[in-house]
């Protein structure tokens, strides 16, 4: 080979190693970001829709709005939500959707009672005292504030039953005979009245529009792979390659590629092996945008049996190499130089490793948790 195509391929091979180690560099960065967003705001958001939808099925309006509010008041993390549909479809329901089904509740809540007190005094027909009109009180409330909802909460029918019933002794014209029955009566009475069609329409608009918020954000949180939650080792990876500065590494091969010819040592020859390795790591991912997730799949777990094998192979024998010409050649800059490539080349080919293995497992988990 002569010095013209030696420097052909030290300058290819260097920018190629440069330019994966900055492209891996970076889709590390932004997975690292994308575990962080799906911590800090598609769980909670998850978990505060799945609420939402169980409050809103019982006919409650007391739906929580503490994560949004954090995550959009107080954090100022909207940002973090990549789709803008999405944004908007979270805004309008946290604000006019909730909004209208409270308004709808107040309605019935407000209008029902008296509605109620009525018929019951005129069940009692001039018979009511001091204590009958609290008695009518509580049944009331106890009808009128739930007739949205399709029963009574478990804790005011005891209450409103020993009421009920109080009243009953008063008067002949209860001809219902318990809380319930009573409660039932009037929900055939009023299911197809405006105010209580009206908050059916507003809940099962809110019903569907949490039900969309959940499909999109469970789309979002689907992928648990990453980085997420790597060991104190793994975690020095990313800082580890920052530090080593990838532009001096780059002159440093072509340095000692340039020098290697004095002693017969050629760094390159074990440069595609953390290229090769980078790559790889990128094309899953991709792969997986464009639907071809068992090729992907194919790739991530020969990845995950080989990977690190390779890698860790390869670095012990860049160590060795790079002592052997460093004992031999120790006294000269060409040995110093060709001996701090084998040995750039080997840290680079550790961390490899473990990345590898730490995404490895990562996806393990997210499998296990999955099943």
């Amino acid at each position: 080979m002569t010095l013209e195509e030696t420097l052909v391929g030290v300058v290819i091979g260097s920018v190629l190693a440069y330019g994966s180690s900055i492209a891996a560099q970076n889709y590390l960065l932004k997975r690292q970001q994308s575990e962080d967003t799906k911590q800090r705001v598609y769980s909670p958001l998850y978990d505060e829709i799945m609420e939402a939808m169980g409050f809103l099925a019982q006919g409650d309006d007391l739906v929580s709005t503490k994560e949004w509010h954090r995550i959009s008041k107080e954090e100022h993390l909207v940002y973090r939500i990549d789709d803008i549909k999405l944004q908007a479809d979270l805004r309008k329901f946290y604000g006019f959707t909730l909004a209208k089904v409270r308004e709808k509740v107040s309605v019935c809540t407000n209008f029902y009672p008296p509605l109620v007190v009525a018929d019951l005094n005129q069940r009692l027909n001039g018979q009511a005292t001091q204590t009958s009109m609290a008695d009518v009180q509580d049944v009331a409330k106890a009808v009128g504030w739930n007739l949205q909802r399709n029963l009574v909460p478990p804790h005011q029918i005891p209450s409103a039953s020993a009421a009920y019933e109080r009243l009953r002794v008063l008067s002949p014209n209860f001809e219902i005979d318990n809380f319930l029955d009573y409660f039932l009566w009037w929900k055939d009475k009023t299911a197809k009245q405006r105010q209580i069609l009206e908050y059916i329409e507003a809940k099962v608009i809110a019903v569907e529009a949490a039900e969309s918020l959940r499909r999109q954000i469970q789309s979002r949180l689907g992928d648990r792979s990453g980085i997420q939650d790597l060991d104190n080792s793994s975690l020095n990876i990313l800082g580890g390659i920052r530090k080593f500065k990838p532009l001096g590494q780059t002159i440093l091969v072509v340095l000692g590629a340039l020098l290697s010819k004095i002693f017969g040592s050629y760094p390159l020859a074990l440069a595609p092996i953390p290229v090769i390795i980078i790559l790889l790591v990128i094309l899953v991912p991709i792969l997986s945008k464009m639907n071809r997730q068992s090729a992907a799949d194919w790739i991530a777990q020969k990845m995950a049996k080989w990977g690190p094998w390779v890698a860790e192979t390869g670095a012990d024998f860049s160590v060795g190499v790079g002592v052997t010409i460093f004992l031999i050649a120790y006294s000269t800059w060409g040995g110093l130089v060709v001996s701090g490539v084998f040995v750039g080349l080997a840290l680079e080919m550790l961390w490899l490793g473990d990345i590898v293995r730490a995404m490895s497992l990562k996806s393990r988990r997210a499998l296990q948790s999955s099943t």
